[in-house]
């Protein structure tokens, strides 16, 4: 329990608590009246071994002897006092314990050193066994003030004869103060400390012993924790502009002006944990049958059915999922089921349909949804339909629709501003702007369109669907058809380039997990790793598959260099390639690369034998090719196991004009 701090100057109600502001070093440098020079006062005295009514009767202060000042504290013996275990010359042992009122706070591990002085005037009558004189101690108590445990005293000073079989007694000379020393170290849950002196008597002994001056060297910074002060005044009062000196015991008061505190401990509340319901030792047999039920230790089970069983919920795999409800596309209108609650499929008011075939392009089932900028989007061959969703449903309104149809659901991905997705002629989007009216006419997805259109024509005979992914690690749009992966990389703005993956086995799942994308193909799963130059392919667990080596090719589509169908006489090229950092920058030319360039535009086939380069060219002259035609493809081959990169081609030619 925490309480506001103490502040100058305010009014308190009765009843207020307050933590102090200050946490000073509070030093109590010895205990209360710790020579006895005023008597017993602060000194709480019990018996162990006798009864406490007779160890206060045989417990006094004396002027007779003294080790500081002029009084000590005594014990007289009388007959019968000892009650405990008999001594070897046959007398019964009782012990007088004075304990310290002053409880110091302590904290758990705390060490203090102390001592004590004893005195024993005893004549053996030539019984050479003397009685168990004296001894020092300090008590530990929790923060309740319940006794938890002693310290003794393990050392003394000359003309002594050593500690007894008693924990922190010795045995002395006659006539002489010894000192009795330790050290004490505060179990773990202790709160408080007190010094205790012990004086043995015996029923035979009719001397007395003596102790003084108990001194120890505690120290203690701060207040014991939990403990807070609360007002006890009757009426409302202010604090003065100083804050009191505050006391560490609970149940002790200060006047702080017209307001008195009084030290209490804060309540405390422990939670226990049980169990209500508990299972039984062995697994029952469950029923098969909905609703029915099975006992189980403390625990009946009853068989529920964990699917949707609402009649309204469409048998969907076409299916999306924004403002907290489920959209699913059920032939020419659009189911959802209810806020929140994907078994309600027919709550009014809540659950509903969207009118797809009433809309513009919607004379065709609906064939894919997602989300994109948090509008639904719902195509179908011909078109789509942009709807603005919301949890409630009269909120729900079309936003737009384009002529611009996808047919395959799992193609459709959100990808930064853009949605991108498979179309009947190639990879398209829906960008901020809207997408294209004519599909034949975006730009988007046109340089792949080749590539991309042969990969559909296989679908037909593959039954393979295509699906996408986006991953944000790589900043790549992925469609994966078969073995085949067209690849987007968004490298910032508007920079982007198309790559072309191959695997060697079709992908038919994947996951990003910790910014890693995994792969799966049957039993092959794989991740991407910029850095890998092979790839694993055949699950072998002894020595972790077969390596295979990336392939790197690059090539452009045949390239003008000025007026079409005019000859050019190119004269050679330079070529920048090599390990390339993520800025750009070349940073070794440790790479070759096989140029090939194409030169019948009619025939792919028609090509010049390859050339290998090495790293950079472009310092010092250009490479020699001199080729003649129309237009020139150049294709790039890195071969295998390469950390290659391609950072700019420069090609020197000029026309040749015919007469």
């Amino acid at each position: 329990m925490s309480a506001p701090l103490w502040q100058p100057g305010t009014t308190y109600l009765p009843g207020a608590i307050v933590s102090p502001r200050s946490n000073t070093i509070v030093t109590q440098e010895q205990p209360e009246n710790n020579s006895f020079e005023s008597g017993l006062t602060n000194w709480t005295v019990s018996g162990q071994y006798m009864s406490n009514t007779a160890a206060q009767g045989a417990a006094s202060a004396s002027s007779t002897e003294a080790f500081d000042g002029s009084q000590s504290a005594t014990c007289t013996p009388t007959a019968g006092n000892g009650t405990g275990p008999v001594t070897n010359d046959g007398h019964q042992v009782g012990f007088v314990v004075f304990t310290n009122n002053f409880m110091a706070p302590v904290t758990p591990g705390q060490k203090i050193n102390f001592q004590m002085r004893a005195w024993h005037l005893f004549v053996p009558n030539g019984n050479s066994t003397y009685p168990y004189s004296a001894g020092a101690r300090l008590a530990w108590y929790d923060a309740a003030h319940n006794f938890i445990s002693y310290s003794y005293a393990s050392s003394v000073s000359a003309g002594s004869f050593g500690p007894s079989t008693y924990p922190g007694m010795v045995q002395f000379q006659d006539g002489v103060w010894v000192t009795l020393s330790g050290t004490g170290t505060a179990p773990a849950n202790a709160a408080y400390c007190a010094a205790v002196c012990v004086i043995a008597t015996t029923n035979y002994s009719t001397q007395a012993d003596y102790v003084d001056d108990f001194t120890w060297d505690y120290t203690h910074q701060g207040y014991p924790a939990g403990l807070v002060f609360v007002a006890v005044q009757s009426t409302p009062g202010t604090s003065s502009s100083v804050e009191p000196d505050w006391p560490v015991m609970s149940g002790q008061t200060v006047q702080d002006n017209s307001v008195t505190w009084e030290a209490e401990y804060a309540s405390q509340i422990t939670w226990t944990a049980s169990s209500i319901l508990r299972s039984g030792a062995t697994q029952p047999t469950w029923p098969t049958k909905i609703g029915a039920s099975v006992a189980d230790g403390s625990i009946v089970w009853t068989a529920t059915d964990g699917r949707v069983t609402d009649p309204n919920c469409p048998q969907s795999k076409i299916v999306a999922i924004g403002s907290a409800k489920i959209f699913a596309a059920d032939d020419d209108i659009i189911r959802f089921s209810a806020t929140a609650n994907a078994q309600d499929w027919s709550s009014s008011q809540d659950a509903g349909y969207i009118p797809f075939g009433l809309q513009s392009y919607g004379n065709e089932p609906c064939k894919g949804l997602n989300l994109y900028r948090s509008n639904l989007v719902a195509f179908n061959s011909l078109g789509y339909q942009m709807w603005q969703i919301d949890p409630d449903p009269n909120n729900i309104a079309i936003l737009d629709a384009e002529p611009v149809g996808c047919d395959y659901n799992r193609s459709i991905q959100p990808v930064n501003n853009d949605l991108v997705f498979l179309s009947p002629v190639g990879i398209r989007n829906i960008g901020t702007a809207g997408a294209s009216g004519n599909l034949q006419a975006g730009q988007f997805g046109k340089q792949v369109d080749p590539i991309v259109n042969l990969l559909i024509k296989q679908l037909a005979t593959s039954g393979y669907e295509p699906r996408s992914l986006f991953n944000p690690g790589t900043g790549q749009y992925w469609l994966l058809i078969g073995e085949e992966v067209i690849v987007l990389t968004i490298n910032g703005g508007s920079v982007q380039s198309w790559s072309r993956y191959q695997f060697p086995a079709v992908t038919t799942d994947y996951t990003v997990q910790d910014g890693v994308l995994y792969l799966r193909a049957g039993d092959l799963v794989w991740s991407l790793d910029t850095d890998a130059l092979t790839d694993d392919t055949t699950q072998e667990t002894s020595v972790g598959g077969a390596n295979i080596g990336f392939d790197g090719y690059m090539s452009w589509n045949y390239l003008e260099f000025g007026q079409i169908g005019v000859d050019k006489m190119m004269e050679g090229f330079d070529l920048t390639i090599g390990q390339i950092d993520d800025d750009g920058t070349i940073v070794s030319n440790d790479v070759t690369c096989a140029v090939s360039i194409g030169y019948n535009q009619s025939d792919v086939n028609y090509a010049t034998e390859p050339y290998t380069v090495t790293g950079d060219t472009i310092p010092g002259t250009m490479i020699p090719m001199p080729l003649t035609a129309p237009s020139f493809q150049f294709r790039l081959d890195f071969g295998d196991g390469q950390d290659w990169g391609w950072g700019a081609l420069n090609v020197y030619d000029k026309p040749l004009y015919r007469p």
